[in-house]
């Protein structure tokens, strides 16, 4: 999905919403050489300048963003771009969007930079995340900008994605996070299961450093506990898209939102290998609570560690880290691909 801003409008002729997720981790850096004034020291800079330099900053900071995601230009989430100008401008975010819009967001942005906020409900009532609009995200073209028909129009293409691409994307992203685990030596899935990544490894483009402590404490933890909440396996999974795409040709036709919705339907089932949820494009969490967990637990038929998703039912086995488990490879490679 894309910002109606000018320079977008000139090079597009099809508009689509997409999860945004792959150059979302590029992102705009402060510009320290020419920074907003302070309200102490420059009493008599105009109030409508000092927004004007504002939205400036918001605007350039969404194009850098974009401009990370070539050569798969898509959107960008409106909450990773709220993040970095949040955490970048604190003292103008609490004055231009706190004070003038009521703490809104959207509307700031909606309001002063011609960037159009698109939520996204596949997550149920609680889900809060949204997009904002880019032009041409799907890799086909279409003949409108009506984005009522551009929604059909991604809806038709996941159907057909799901029904015929899920089970390679689903093997695609399993490879991708074992090769990340078996890198891992000991003493990595011990402290990285504990520790919190810094910045720059959140928001580096296509970055798979994300999935180091998810897997030490899904994969690596010896003991109960090690809980993952779905809405902190968002993001990863954006990152695995980046991946995704150079590994699975098909993906050229899918913009960065069907593409995101996908990995997190897979990525759930590849920890979830013995009782799956269903073979579906899901946002983020999909229809499940916002708060649900990944969690170790113990399996009291087998008395092994498995990966439980709350209280449904729904576990999966662990590799170890060291040799092949059987179990783990017969659940992953036995799967009927005729089912969802």
């Amino acid at each position: 999905m894309n910002s109606p801003h000018d320079s977008g409008r000139s090079s597009a002729t099809s508009t689509a919403h997409s999860v945004g997720s792959l150059g979302d981790s590029g992102g705009a850096q402060k510009d320290h050489s020419n920074p907003l004034p302070e309200k102490e020291d420059e009493e008599g800079v105009a109030w409508d300048e000092r927004l004007r330099y504002f939205v400036g900053v918001v605007k350039s900071a969404f194009d850098a963003m974009r401009s990370e995601q070539r050569l798969c230009n898509g959107s960008v989430c409106s909450k990773r771009l709220q993040d970095r100008i949040e955490w970048d401008y604190p003292a103008e975010y609490a004055t231009f969007v706190n004070g003038l819009f009521n703490r809104s967001w959207d509307r700031f942005l909606e309001a002063k930079t011609d960037i159009v906020c698109y939520p996204h409900n596949e997550g149920g009532a609680e889900s809060n995340t949204k997009w904002l609009m880019a032009h041409g995200s799907l890799r086909c073209r279409l003949r409108t900008e009506d984005i009522n028909r551009v929604r059909d129009a991604d809806e038709m293409l996941g159907r057909m994605v799901r029904d015929k691409c899920l089970w390679d994307l689903e093997d695609a992203c399993r490879s991708i996070l074992m090769e990340v685990f078996l890198s891992m030596d000991a003493s990595a899935i011990v402290c990285k299961g504990c520790m919190r990544l810094n910045k720059s490894e959140q928001y580096h483009l296509g970055s798979l450093a994300v999935w180091e402590p998810i897997l030490a404490r899904l994969w690596g933890r010896q003991t109960v506990g090690g809980a993952v909440r779905l809405r902190d396996m968002e993001r990863p999974s954006q990152q695995l898209g980046f991946h995704v795409r150079l590994r699975c040709r098909w993906t050229e036709l899918l913009g960065n939102n069907l593409l995101a919705k996908c990995i997190c339907g897979s990525v759930l089932r590849v920890f979830l290998n013995v009782e799956k949820p269903e073979m579906l494009p899901v946002a983020g969490a999909g229809a499940r609570p916002a708060k649900e967990e990944l969690a170790v637990k113990l399996h009291q038929p087998s008395g092994e560690l498995i990966v439980a998703l709350g209280d449904t039912g729904l576990w999966g086995r662990r590799p170890p880290s060291s040799q092949p488990n059987p179990p783990f490879l017969a659940c992953c490679r036995g799967y009927p691909r005729h089912t969802r």
